[in-house]
């Protein structure tokens, strides 16, 4: 048989709380002293399955969570009144695996990421339905390898690096197909650059 238990705080939050026959918490209601109301249900094992809290303007957000069957959290997600949203999911360890965000004006960034929390991807279709994106590759200890960089006008970079992290070669590729190429020396004081002209030069700058 189910029960109800009721509690008011000294802060004026009222707290209604249904327990199962075991004890265990099905659903939660709160309302605070400013007109805040939240509700939210549990699963078997006592974990949040579903939240909603109504704010005293009119505005909300909505969370839920999924788990697998041994309890550890698969995905999480908010989405708020105005039209925002973030999705996650995530690796058995904790770290998020994949984010996927919206924005009020209907902008979507999905990010991919490692197991040790390094990006991946990210992909952002603007509200106007062009398209950036980032790449990065590891190596086996996760040491950047390289970067890719694509802007909504179709320009790109890429860029490759020394095993020390620092810059190994760098190319630009404007958007009409035009390319700039800097070589970097290991050390990351001297190199040569292509122009998009042709020419080449030698240059001396700090590497990062």
């Amino acid at each position: 048989t189910a029960e109800s238990q009721k509690e008011i705080h000294p802060d004026g939050t009222k707290t209604e709380t249904l327990m199962n026959a075991q004890g265990e918490r099905v659903s939660m209601t709160q309302v605070r002293a400013d007109g805040t109301r939240m509700s939210c249900t549990f699963n078997d094992n006592g974990r949040e399955l579903y939240r909603k809290t109504m704010f005293p303007d009119g505005t909300y957000q909505e969370e839920n969570w999924e788990y697998d069957s041994s309890g550890t959290l698969g995905m999480s997600r908010i989405l708020w009144s105005d039209g925002r949203m973030r999705e996650e999911y995530f690796y058995e360890n904790g770290v998020v695996s994949t984010q996927i965000e919206r924005e009020q004006n209907g902008e979507t960034r999905t990010s991919t990421f490692t197991q040790k929390g390094n990006m991946i991807s990210l992909i952002c279709v603007l509200a106007d339905g062009t398209v950036a994106e980032e790449r990065n590759e590891y190596d086996e200890k996760e040491m950047l390898l390289s970067t890719y960089h694509k802007n909504p006008d179709g320009s790109f970079n890429e860029t490759t690096y020394y095993a020390n992290g620092n810059r190994k070669m760098q190319v630009i590729t404007l958007k009409d197909g035009r390319t700039e190429t800097w070589h970097y020396t290991e050390d990351g004081t001297t190199g040569t650059t292509t122009t998009i002209s042709g020419t080449i030069k030698e240059t001396y700058h700090s590497n990062g």
